[in-house]
């Protein structure tokens, strides 16, 4: 499973942008959180197995805080990555990521 570092946004906790480069292709996706979570700025790192699986629009699930954040996508694919301002409490919420 490759492994590729990149860079997660949530500079309101309600939406997000995330970028990554693979294999030279640029690899971006937006979303909206359903419960607001702690803005965060920080590198990520993405998880998949075929490049298929970060087209298109899929469900996720998100945990932020207190010192990491975890989104995983239903058709599996991880985006986790360390905060650079540790959040007061753990967070959780769902949402759709769009790949464009």
């Amino acid at each position: 499973m490759p492994t590729i570092q990149g860079r997660f946004s949530s500079s309101n906790g309600s939406t997000f942008v995330c970028s990554f480069k693979i294999g030279g292709s640029d690899y971006s996706a937006s979303g909206k959180f359903s419960e607001t979570v702690p803005p965060f700025d920080t590198t990520s790192t993405i998880t998949y197995c075929e490049t298929s699986e970060i087209t298109g629009t899929h469900l996720f699930s998100i945990v932020v805080g207190p010192k990491v954040f975890k989104l995983v996508q239903i058709n599996g694919p991880i985006i986790d990555g360390v905060l650079t301002q540790p959040a007061a409490s753990e967070s959780d919420a769902i949402g759709n990521i769009a790949w464009y």
